[in-house]
């Protein structure tokens, strides 16, 4: 721990309340609780130890982590879409999905393509607290747990990692809605630049074809190879 992060905490009126301790095996590992009874008259004591709660040890971890973490603390129902909601320090990650969405995209004008509404694929967004991942997904029902996932085909994607630019999704909003549409607005409402590595999966995907008939075809998406559960276990492993 830094110096700066022991004297913000040594500055505040902390009492012992519980002890932890630590048992180890060959191979594991078992932490045991105790609550330190302040109120007799000898002092502090231990009480009778208990397993250590894996809530206790997140709350520990959270008043640890140097770790800028986004929390939203607005009351508000929550956004339709919403697929997975995970705001445990260290594991951020917020997955939505949009049905067919029709949206005016913006390019530069290096990229000689006209600025136009388009009908796009099935889309699901997932914001880590730093990045911004964009798939595809097939069929007319929400998305499920084993649904398919499938190669972004846009322009500033690389295997669904999106290059924001100078495009910001709004991170100091207490609202998980306003986040929600800063994420959305940030890759579909800003204007596309280049080209990512994942135009090189498409080469019958002809943008000019989908400017003049307003729609990007499903039928001409690639599978990513990976399942929704995929890119949940992804961020609770790491």
């Amino acid at each position: 721990m830094n110096k700066d992060v022991c004297l913000k905490k040594m500055a505040e009126p902390f009492v012992p309340v519980q002890a932890i301790i630590v048992y180890k095996s060959v191979q594991d590992f078992y932490l045991e609780g105790h609550t330190i009874n302040n109120t007799s008259r000898k002092g502090f004591h231990f009480e009778e130890g208990h397993p250590l709660e894996e809530d206790t040890l997140m709350k520990i971890f959270a008043g640890l982590t140097t770790k800028k973490n986004q929390t939203f603390t607005k009351v508000e129902m929550l956004p339709k879409g919403i697929l997975y909601n995970c705001q445990v320090p260290g594991n951020f990650n917020i997955i939505w999905y949009l049905m067919k969405p029709k949206r005016k995209l913006i390019f530069s004008k290096t990229l000689k393509l006209k600025d136009t509404e388009v009908t796009l694929p099935n889309l699901i967004f997932q914001w880590d607290g730093e990045h911004l991942n964009v798939y595809c997904f097939l069929g007319n029902k929400p998305p499920n747990s084993t649904t398919q996932l499938y190669r972004s085909p846009f322009k500033n994607t690389s295997n669904g990692r999106v290059c924001l630019g100078n495009a910001e999704v709004n991170t100091k909003t207490n609202s998980l809605s306003e986040l929600i549409k800063s994420a959305e607005n940030a890759f579909l409402g800003s204007r596309f630049t280049h080209d990512g590595s994942d135009q090189s999966y498409y080469p019958n995907l002809s943008w000019k074809e989908i400017i003049r008939t307003g729609i990007l075809p499903a039928k001409k998406l690639i599978r990513q190879g990976i399942n929704l559960s995929s890119i949940i276990l992804h961020y609770e492993r790491n």
